[in-house]
């Protein structure tokens, strides 16, 4: 029965080249859409609700503490999985923005991390490999001005830490 519901109406076992196409002809509401990959962690991590209580929290304390702009600091990190494809054609409603390809975080990873002030001064980018060590191969490749326009270092997991992070804004 299930085999019969792939068939197309000649009763070939392959699909036609333009089944996707007749497919969202037929279901308006579904669109194909190019999906990114993001790990579950970060998926669970963007609930609004969640976002606008930590933002809440954030201006409550830098009110009663009098924290100036100039000590307040915004960090963006990115991670680079290693040996995996970032994106892939999804099916799904029409009306979603940005669909995730969801991957099991089970891979290398070099981590990139900006900063700026609320003032507006920016610090050099951090790209963080995973190694014990700092080998001068982990930055041949990448593309840099003058190498005060980066801040290279080494964690055994590839992501930011206290030490990293406290070295870093020295």
């Amino acid at each position: 029965m299930v085999q019969g519901l792939l068939r197309s109406q000649n009763s070939s076992d392959n699909l036609g080249e333009h089944w996707l196409q007749c497919f969202l002809g037929r279901h308006p509401d579904l669109d194909s859409k190019v999906g990114k990959t993001l790990d579950k962690e970060r998926a669970l991590a963007t609930d609004l609700d969640s976002f606008k209580i930590h933002l809440d929290r954030f201006y409550h304390m830098k009110c009663k503490f009098h924290v100036s702009n100039e000590n307040t600091w915004n960090t963006n990190e990115k991670g680079f999985a290693i040996r995996i494809g970032g994106v892939g054609v999804l099916v799904c409603r029409a009306s979603r923005p940005n669909p995730s390809i969801i991957q099991d975080g089970g891979r290398e990873w070099i981590t990139v991390v900006e900063a700026i002030s609320g003032e507006g001064k920016v610090l050099a980018s951090l790209i963080i490999f995973k190694a014990g060590t700092h080998l001068m191969g982990h930055h041949t490749h990448i593309e840099i001005e003058k190498k005060e326009d980066a801040y290279f270092s080494t964690s055994s997991k590839g992501y930011t830490n206290t030490e990293i992070t406290f070295k870093w804004f020295q």
